[in-house]
């Protein structure tokens, strides 16, 4: 998302500031992720972006059928409220 700022220099500055701090800023868990992801990457080779690959595809297919579920769920939900009122 991108942020509109709307307010005078010191305050812009103040902004530009915060974002500057922000840079190469990781949190440990993601920076000890990618280190692993790379160290396997070196080892395996392919065999490791394949297993990443798969991992990724499988998350993706969880996500996709929560999101299904939560829409028929509020579905669901629309038409109970509707019947109620």
């Amino acid at each position: 998302m991108i942020k509109i700022v709307n307010a005078g220099p010191q305050e812009c500055q103040a902004v530009i500031n915060e974002l500057k701090s922000r840079v190469g800023v990781a949190k440990p868990e993601v920076e000890r992720t990618v280190a692993d992801i790379i160290e396997a990457v070196r080892t395996k080779g392919d065999e490791a972006v394949t297993e990443y690959q798969k991992k990724q595809a499988e998350a993706k297919k969880n996500l996709d059928s929560l999101q299904k579920e939560k829409e028929e769920l509020l579905a669901r939900e629309e038409e109970l409220n509707s019947e109620e009122g």
